[in-house]
């Protein structure tokens, strides 16, 4: 997104408000941080956040989140083959009072960037990470810090290219104190072969845009599930890894990552982040995974936090499956990006767009209604009587599409049962054409009555007979 400011700068007492250099002809971070306020709507919507949101924002990379207090023994490696990589990363403390100083001089709720990392000492090596504080001053006063003695003990050599007594907020730190003290670790990478040191051959990624509507796609992850987008992606191969070691239940590594879009803007509205999530579903039949979906097995789900990215990393065997993000509660509105990355070829089968024409005649209204044909004509207006098929008009032949999928039998139907109606009458529809077409026929409610049933399938009929090919 192209962003053009002017080099107005806010300032106090002749300061710069917000970010600056230490040097104080170097301007080009305020300047940045200008457009990226614009892009935002103010500077006041980017107060708060997560390090990661600006990474990807900044580069298009995919962030990860490590929760440094869950054991992991690769967390090392992790961090090695990143700095490696070049990627982005930074650690912080969960914030209970803003910017508080702990007695071992970390900052709560800073940024902290790791900037390099060491092993030292003979026999089973001590794992160093260097820090640094975002105000390139107070620094960590406990085990490897500047001034403390344990440098002593190391080669001189060893001890003068690392160590460096200087009040500019880097800092050496032990592996296991990095682990007490730190809560959570954010890398962003171009790429999600962190655990592959060496050069990978490339990753899958498939990104996808979608919106939860209210009365449509807007679910939530409860009693409305069945209602959010949903994604199918089919696994083709195990990772490489797994081919070569042999396994005998190998894998695919796939990585999901979901972004809401554009909330800071609304900030100004009194809106912000909703609490977003997604579950992974191992699907049976593709063909009928909306009338199957209650049945299915969750293989792994998020939990719902109102950040602007929640990502994922799972190992699965090959199949298919279903991935469905959706918000913590259902009727909140907002857009979205889903990518998915894979080792190996994947391949992703949205809804099709096509209508079982050769028996749609006949079928698709002789099963609409479960009472006599005579009955119809005291439902449905007079001219969409007269444009019914003259051997729909006399079929005394009895149905089931609406009764069936009128479950509470209220007369009308929500959309999730009009999904599952239209399917039964032969007409296969994406998300979008589905909200399309059925918000035309639903009323102030998000319902559909029979009569709005019956005209939305003479519709489609007449749009798909016109057609005569399915449509893709």
């Amino acid at each position: 997104v192209d962003v053009v400011v002017d080099d107005r700068l806010p300032v106090q007492n002749g300061e710069l408000v917000f970010v600056r250099s230490c040097q104080s002809d170097e301007f080009w971070m305020p300047l940045l941080e200008k457009a990226y306020a614009k892009l935002n709507g103010s500077y006041e919507a980017m107060n708060g956040g997560y390090m990661n949101e600006a990474f990807v924002d900044f580069t298009g990379g995919v962030g990860e989140t490590y929760q440094l207090k869950m054991p992991n023994p690769e967390l090392f490696k992790v961090i090695r083959t990143a700095l490696t990589k070049r990627s982005l990363m930074g650690a912080h403390i969960k914030v209970s009072d803003m910017e508080g100083h702990t007695p071992e001089g970390l900052v709560k709720g800073h940024a902290y960037s790791i900037t390099g990392v060491h092993k030292v000492g003979p026999g089973k090596k001590l794992k160093l990470l260097r820090l640094r504080n975002p105000w390139g001053k107070v620094e960590w006063n406990g085990r490897w810090s500047d001034r403390s003695p344990l440098w002593a003990g190391l080669d001189p050599k060893l001890q003068k290219s690392l160590q460096v007594r200087k009040e500019d907020g880097e800092f050496w730190m032990q592996m296991d104190d990095f682990l007490r003290y730190f809560d959570a670790l954010e890398i962003c990478s171009l790429t999600p072969d962190l655990l592959e040191e060496e050069k990978g051959l490339g990753w899958n990624v498939r990104s996808f845009q979608g919106r939860w509507s209210t009365g449509y796609t807007a679910g939530g992850c409860r009693n409305s599930f069945w209602m959010n987008p949903q994604y199918h992606v089919r696994l083709l191969e195990p990772d490489e890894a797994d081919l070569r070691k042999q396994r005998l239940d190998p894998s695919c590594t796939l990585l999901v990552s979901l972004m809401q879009k554009d909330r800071r803007r609304d900030r100004k509205r009194g809106k912000d982040f909703l609490p977003i999530g997604f579950e992974i579903l191992k699907a049976r039949n593709v063909s009928q995974r909306r009338a199957l979906l209650p049945s299915l097995r969750a293989m792994f789900w998020t939990s719902y936090v109102p950040m602007r990215d929640v990502t994922g990393r799972y190992r699965l065997p090959p199949g298919d499956y279903l991935i469905i993000p959706s918000t913590g509660y259902p009727m909140e509105e907002s857009s979205f990006t889903l990518r998915i990355f894979t080792e190996k070829a994947n391949k992703e089968i949205d809804d099709e767009i096509r209508a079982d024409m050769r028996p749609l005649q006949v079928t698709a209204f002789q099963l609409i209604y479960s009472e006599q044909s005579g009955l119809l004509a005291k439902h449905l207006p007079s001219q969409h009587l007269n444009a019914l098929p003259r051997n729909f008009q006399h079929c005394p032949q009895r149905g089931a599409v609406f009764t069936k999928y009128d479950v509470d039998r209220s007369g009308t139907m929500n959309i999730h049962e009009m999904q599952l109606a239209l399917d039964a009458a032969g007409f296969h529809l994406n998300h979008q054409l589905r909200e399309t077409i059925t918000s035309k026929y639903r009323n102030r409610y998000l319902m559909i009555d029979f009569d709005s049933f019956l005209s939305c399938m003479l519709q489609l009929e007449a749009i798909f007979s016109k057609c005569r090919l399915p449509l893709g």
